[in-house]
């Protein structure tokens, strides 16, 4: 079984495109093409078909992910400022306390 004969099976298994990509199974792009390659023509079509909608599942992934990071790094700012704003506040509580001392 090749690299191809992989990527294709476990995508009709289950089309988990995480799964895929944490496997590896795309690392070897030449491995891939060169299967392709010796596929004859009435084979190769339905498996680019295939190959394609692995691409589409592959850019939707990259878009969900990107879209996470940016959450998550929002998330991150608005913990930061709040923590700046509360060290903020407790300073100017400890200058007032000062002066009245």
């Amino acid at each position: 079984m090749n690299i191809l004969d992989s990527i294709l099976e476990k995508w009709n298994r289950n089309k988990d495109i995480e799964s895929l990509i944490s496997e590896g199974l795309f690392s070897d792009e030449t491995a891939i093409r060169s299967a392709l390659e010796i596929l004859p023509d009435l084979e190769r079509a339905p498996i680019l078909n295939q190959l394609n909608e692995i691409e589409s599942a592959i850019i939707l992934y990259i878009e969900e992910i990107d879209q996470e990071k940016k959450d998550i790094k929002k998330q991150l700012d608005a913990t930061l400022k709040s923590a700046k704003a509360c060290l903020s506040y407790g300073s100017s509580i400890d200058i007032q306390n000062k002066g009245r001392e």
